[in-house]
């Protein structure tokens, strides 16, 4: 590539006027090299036609490629719905779309996160599944599928001091009102204290409690279960320093070694942890409420410690008295937790944990049907996470809600850490305005995989992915609105950086701030069936686009459609950062509240493009700038650019100090120049450029080889020469890098 200063003089009309003389060759009086000018041998004016397409014998949404037969451009296989008949393409909007659904560009429009939402979730504005913890009324929890979901038993409490509780042979009865003396243990003489039950209970019975708060704690030596009448009429709440490990502070209900315990039907407070569960336990829960405790409300540590839970409330667990990070439910050290129908909410720090730092002491966890929400601040930390796993921890979410995220919704970290999530939907944020936040964040060499994910509203990030060999696969994925705080420029869909890996197939990007999806720093992102729309600038003015490439990024994009984003739909800048667009569409980009830029797509200073089979509709300014770059465009539609302002540029294809190969490009409809090589090498070939104010453009001493199976037919001037047509000076700037939290 050569450089050469560029003259830049007032823009162009349908006359040509620039810095220097007009060549001879740029006027209309012959053929030219094979490429036929706007004026016949008997001095009759060709007729411009509006459709090249249609001039060529080609269908609509087709055009004669380099090998001159009809090619298909734009998105294939499109669904009728998203057909526009006036262009002739697939041009999918999130606006033909119920709320809630988005585009999937084959079969029509399909909801986004969860599809069996409970009808009484369904957020009226959003679309999506959107419980919150105040939803349902006190003793229910918001369950995702199945609406408010009781923490009492089915059948009710029951009559009488043991409700519907069915005895069986060797269960100890504890009443602490009972007052008539000569406790056995059984339902018409119990026991007025659990630890008098626990002395006489043998391994496997069973500890049924009536009505009552009973100031107690509970160490499990041998496997057995503790029953309450219901939730809402029993308390444990007593708190004691844990016989096992001091480490752990105080606990209400310890089960420490292989023992098996179920617990259902009470609730669980106190100044202590609620449950601890270490050392090989395995313990069921049921309908169990965890309010108030402190440091962890569910803490599930070691090899082979299990918890398997339904129908379950963890609210409100508090840092511990010496300082230490509260947790609402930890899995971690190996422990696992597998959890069905629940809600997790207000709690210290995290609300839900999966992880550790032990070596080779892997963690796991399930939830599915989950609400988690609302972590809270802590007095030392300043960070919050609602769900976070780490330490090469597994995770499986399925029909998850997280509602009003902390400054992390989903936090994944560490190398061999993974999640994989299917129906989950990430709303909102409250975290402070001096927090960079982000709904998801994957860091450290942490893998995913996401199936039917929304995240809506959140706070400067959507879906963060950084650091070598972390990488995300996704399908169906939906990502709007992402705001940006007060003092960032951020407010992007998705952000990839340091050597971060995304794979997506079918989703919607939609009004996000900023940019839809930015790849930095050697990030790589394969993306296909993927729309991005209506991209905002931010408050501050700052861009709008659609994607973004930059230091090194690789992007490849296929059976996409970018629509209405502000400034650019792509930019890419750096060597060296590659762009790949494949059978996609570009339209409708929006000019900045100066009136500037609406450019299709954008490429400089050493980045490489490569477009094929695609369709650059209606933009300002240029369907393509290349500016010191390189770039291959073939069999590709560039028309109906527009001056942002009458004389200013509107050209098709614009290249400038560039090296670029034109093939099979048809370029009609533009208000400036079809095809523009400026100081530019490389070749055109097998074009079809007609209805332009100029047809083919060339300036400098680097120009392109010219073949001469071009058409430039039908412009009011075809080929202008050494005219030194005015180019854009001001490039975009590679945006601030914002690494989120870290």
């Amino acid at each position: 590539m050569r450089y050469a200063n560029l003259c830049f003089c007032l823009l162009l009309t349908a006359l040509i006027t620039g810095c220097g003389e007009e060549s001879d060759s740029s006027q209309a009086t012959g053929a030219h090299d094979g490429i036929a000018d706007t004026v016949e041998a008997d001095g009759s004016e060709v007729d411009a036609t509006l459709d090249t397409s249609q001039s060529q014998g080609c269908p609509p949404g087709q055009i004669h490629g380099a090998d001159a037969t009809c090619t298909t451009i734009g998105i294939p296989n499109c669904a009728d719905l998203f057909m526009n008949a006036d262009s002739g393409f697939c041009e999918p909007s999130i606006d033909l779309c119920v709320a809630g659904q988005y585009p999937n560009f084959e079969t029509g429009c399909v909801q986004a996160g969860i599809a069996g939402c409970a009808t009484e979730f369904v957020d009226a504005e959003s679309g999506l599944c959107m419980p919150s913890p105040e939803a349902c009324d006190p003793g229910f929890i918001a369950v995702p599928t199945q609406g408010c979901v009781s923490l009492d038993p089915a059948d009710g409490c029951g009559e009488g001091t043991w409700g519907n509780i069915t005895e069986v042979d060797g269960d100890h009865h504890v009443d602490q009102g009972y007052g008539g003396g000569g406790s056995d243990g059984s339902r018409a003489k119990p026991w007025t204290q659990i630890s008098q039950a626990q002395a006489s209970l043998a391994s496997g019975g069973r500890i049924i409690l009536a009505a009552g708060d009973y100031d107690e704690s509970v160490f499990f030596e041998t496997s057995s279960s503790i029953i309450g009448r219901c939730s809402s009429m029993v308390t444990v709440s007593g708190a004691t320093t844990s016989p096992l490990t001091a480490n752990l502070g105080k606990t209400v209900l310890e089960i420490g070694g292989q023992k098996s315990v179920t617990v259902s039907d009470l609730r669980v407070s106190g100044d202590g942890i609620g449950l601890a569960a270490y050392l090989g336990a395995q313990v069921n829960l049921k309908r169990v409420i965890f309010d108030a405790n402190e440091f962890f409300g569910i803490f599930i540590s070691g090899t082979g410690s299990i918890v398997n839970a339904t129908d379950i409330l963890v609210t409100g667990t508090r840092d511990s008295t010496n300082g230490m990070a509260g947790r609402g439910v930890s899995a971690q050290d190996g422990g696992a937790l597998h959890l069905e129908r629940g809600m997790l909410t207000n709690n210290s720090g995290t609300n839900v944990l999966c992880g550790g730092s032990l070596p080779n002491e892997l963690s796991t966890m399930t939830l599915k049907d989950v609400l988690v929400s609302g972590a809270q601040t802590l007095a030392t930390h300043t960070t919050l996470e609602d769900i976070y796993v780490n330490h090469g921890a597994t995770a499986t979410l399925e029909n998850t809600v997280i509602f009003e995220h902390a400054a992390t919704g989903l936090m994944v970290a560490g190398a061999g850490t993974s999640v994989t999530a299917d129906g989950l939907v990430i709303s909102g944020s409250k975290s402070s305005d001096v927090i960079v936040s982000e709904g998801i964040n994957l860091q450290d060499g942490a893998s995913a995989v996401f199936n039917h994910v929304a995240i809506h509203e959140a706070r400067d990030i959507g879906l963060y992915i950084t650091d070598e060999d972390t990488a995300v696969e996704a399908q169906n994925l939906m990502i709007a609105h992402t705001q940006p705080t007060a003092d960032t420029a951020s407010g992007m869909a998705v952000l990839i950086r340091q050597g971060g890996a995304l794979t997506l197939d079918s989703g919607a990007l939609i009004a996000n701030q900023s940019a839809g999806m930015t790849a930095r720093s050697f990030a790589t992102a394969n993306i296909s069936g993927l729309l991005v729309e209506g991209t905002q600038a931010t408050a501050g003015n700052q861009k709008g686009s659609g994607i973004e490439a930059f230091n090194g990024a690789e992007i490849t994009v296929e059976r996409s459609a970018l629509m209405q984003n502000v400034l650019v739909s792509i930019v890419a800048i750096l060597q060296p950062t590659t762009f790949e667009f494949r059978d996609s569409i570009i339209a409708h980009t929006l000019r900045d509240s100066a009136n500037l830029w609406g450019r299709g797509i954008q490429v400089q200073v050493g980045a490489s493009l490569v477009v094929e089979r695609c369709a650059i509709i209606d933009n300002y300014e240029a369907a393509v700038f290349i500016f010191e770059a390189f770039g291959e465009i073939r069999d590709t539609l560039l028309s109906d650019t527009k001056e942002t302002e009458e004389g200013q540029i509107g050209d098709g294809l614009l290249a400038t100090l560039s090296e670029v190969t034109a093939s099979g490009v048809s370029a009609t409809g533009n208000q400036r120049v079809g095809v523009l090589f400026d100081q530019t090498e490389g070749s055109i070939s097998g074009c079809s450029i007609s209805d332009n104010a100029f047809g083919l453009a060339t300036q400098g001493t680097d120009v392109p080889e010219i073949s001469d199976n071009n058409a430039v037919v039908d412009n009011d001037k075809n080929v202008v020469e050494n005219n030194e047509l005015s180019i854009p000076d001001q490039q975009m700037e590679l945006p601030q890098e914002n690494i989120g939290n870290e």
